[in-house]
């Protein structure tokens, strides 16, 4: 592989490892919104945890931040 191919590789190995993690970004997004909307509907801490597949750590730091 020439200098040029592997600049190019490098360079787009990169691009699509920044479109992963913005994907996986949206993605931690949408999760935390939808809990967010449960939480302020009153439901459990738990079951927000074990429905959305996020860690009741999180669900509870994010209740705590919206004071619920």
């Amino acid at each position: 592989m020439t200098k040029v191919e592997m600049i190019f590789y490098k360079e787009q190995m990169e691009a699509v490892k920044k479109a992963r993690e913005e994907e996986e970004k949206k993605a931690s997004d949408k999760l935390r919104d939808i809990a967010k909307n449960l939480l302020q509907k009153g439901i459990s801490k738990q079951n927000i945890a074990d429905c959305v597949g996020i860690p009741l750590k999180n669900v509870e730091e994010l209740a705590a931040q919206l004071n619920i």
